[in-house]
């Protein structure tokens, strides 16, 4: 009892103000500092008397549990805590907390507070270290094995609750000030973009109000919640801000276009740079902050990262677009052996010197692509610096290339002077790729497929089965390709469908692995006839046969 009237009374004495002043009390010009350190003084005192009075108790508790009545040899535990009660730890604790929160409920009030309120809201920071520190105190001190300590680590929460009315104030001012500086960096207004300047501003308070969390884990997660509140709405304005409509989606990038990127496309561009500076400096902060608050912080980052990317993928699809009509092109080609009378007259495909007319054109497109688009974002796409410009660049990669995989796969027939010609194109594809859009070398599973396909193009019949670039090629494109070794009685799925190749492939991209597989062994069952008939012509044919059927699941 002794230990919680004087726990109330330091608490009381710090909340009326220095010297027990009650009411509305304020400094006289120039004593601010002063009363400041008569405050602070006061509160360690009360944090004090809160330590050595739980102690006290702590210590009488475990006095009374060992200590028996000589007659009835009841314990005097037991007698001063019947069962089913609080042990005396847990109701002077309770009756603490009960006298501390009345005492700063009373501090919070504007017709009472004055200069004790204004001073703990605006370093509430402070106060939550002083309430941490003394209730480690208590948790060190009484720390002994086989003896329940004073007080649990949960009851630190119930300990900081008490100072809920200061709490709540100053995660509201601590959002004013970053909603203000939002708002001046991001109006949310179609008109103007942010500034370098107001965008540093911006992210500058961010990082103080995480900052100012200094080492309580427990303030950390509150101001963390609270600067993802400020990152949800920078993404809630940047969307008012990004242009749209049908100029966003033209993407020129013919030779006789012009290229260049139009206004829109420029703008959004520029607060995609922006979006993703604010991004980056915040993500770098996470290692460094206590794990509450870096938990807070990721939804809103990943949101903030997302409408980055919403601001620009409009430019990217339409550009992927482009690059797929090239693609496309293939199909206009001849592939397959080169007749008798074309030999004879000298009209050969191309040499294998030459690449193809359509990886020139993907080439140039791609070149253009990167001189008046990608190098518009800040930093420029790159696989050592993660941005949006880099994430998107890698997607269009990949996007890009295991299109080509797939056309090349669906080209039939195909003979040995084709698979040259492909060897050739992919190795130039790969060229301006990795040069003009992202480096092949940090996109380990697109890699290794283009890797396989080329050894799976010049794989005999007979080996085809075994070879282990199978591995690094979807099955669903092995299945498509291994129709080239076949004749063309045996009809491919989109041969008896009578789609066009790009058709085809708007099928295969809304459909999965096992669809593909389905159609694949619909196909064959169509073509029973002709697939024994090609069986007994070649060994090597059967064997890719049976390879289709083990691939596609049929018995």
């Amino acid at each position: 009892a002794a230990g919680s009237t004087a726990a109330g009374t330091a608490a009381g004495s710090a909340s009326s103000g220095p010297g027990g002043a009650r009411g509305l009390v304020m400094p006289a010009p120039g004593a601010a500092g002063s009363w400041q350190d008569k405050l602070w003084q006061a509160l360690r005192s009360a944090c004090d008397c809160l330590a050595n009075g739980t102690l006290a108790v702590w210590h009488l508790q475990r006095v009374v549990a060992k200590k028996r009545d000589p007659l009835s040899h009841i314990l005097f535990l037991d007698v001063l805590c019947p069962q089913g009660q609080q042990l005396l730890t847990e109701k002077f604790w309770s009756a603490c907390l009960r006298v501390i929160s009345d005492a700063f409920a009373a501090a919070a009030r504007p017709s009472k507070g004055g200069f004790v309120r204004d001073a703990l809201m605006a370093s509430y920071s402070k106060l939550v270290s002083l309430l941490e520190t003394g209730f480690a105190r208590i948790q060190t001190e009484s720390r002994i094995k086989g003896v329940p300590p004073a007080a649990s680590p949960e009851q630190l929460s119930s300990l900081l609750d008490t100072s809920a009315p200061f709490r709540d104030a100053y995660l509201a001012a601590a959002l004013g000030r970053m909603q203000d500086v939002v708002s001046a960096a991001f109006p949310g207004s179609s008109r103007v973009l942010p500034s370098p300047a107001d965008v540093q501003k911006c992210i500058g308070v961010l990082h103080d109000e995480l900052k100012s969390a200094g080492n309580s884990g427990h303030l950390a997660g509150l101001l963390g919640s609270t600067v993802g509140k400020a990152l949800r709405l920078i993404a809630e304005k940047a969307e008012y801000m990004t242009s749209a409509g049908p100029e966003l989606r033209q993407v020129s990038l013919g030779p006789s276009s012009g290229g260049g990127a139009s206004a829109a496309q420029l703008r959004n561009i520029a607060l995609c740079s922006q979006l993703q500076e604010v991004h980056r400096s915040m993500l770098s902060l996470l290692p460094r902050l206590p794990a509450p608050a870096a938990a807070a912080l990721q939804g809103p980052l990943d949101a903030l990262e997302g409408c980055a990317i919403d601001t620009v993928s409009p430019i990217f699809k339409s550009a992927l677009e482009v690059f797929e009509s090239h693609v496309l092109a293939m199909h206009q080609q001849q592939w397959g052996p080169t007749s008798q009378s074309a030999a004879a007259s000298g009209s050969a495909m191309l040499p294998v010197t030459d690449t193809s007319s359509y990886v020139n054109d993907l080439a140039n497109a791609l070149a253009v692509f990167r001189s008046e688009y990608m190098s518009k974002f800040i930093p420029a796409p790159s696989p050592t610096v993660p941005s949006v410009g880099s994430s998107l660049a890698e997607r269009a990669a990949a996007r890009l290339l295991m299109l080509w995989v797939r056309h090349a796969c669906l080209l039939r027939p195909l003979g040995e002077q084709g698979k040259l010609q492909l060897a050739k194109d992919l190795g130039e594809l790969q060229l301006v790729i990795g040069q003009g859009l992202y480096p092949l070398d940090a996109m380990g599973p697109v890699n290794r497929c283009l890797r396989a396909f080329r050894a799976m193009l010049f794989t005999d019949d007979d080996a085809l089965a075994n070879a282990a670039c199978l591995r690094d090629v979807p099955a669903a494109l092995v299945l498509q390709h291994c129709f080239s070794r076949l004749p063309n009685t045996i009809q491919t799925p989109a041969e008896r469908s009578g789609v066009s190749p790009a058709q085809y492939s708007r099928w295969l991209d809304q459909h999965t692995a096992a669809d593909v597989a389905r159609s694949v062994a619909s196909a064959l069952e169509a073509s029973k006839a002709e697939m024994v008939a090609a069986g007994a012509s070649s060994g090597g044919t059967k064997l890719v046969i049976g390879l289709m059927r083990q691939l596609a699941g049929v018995q």
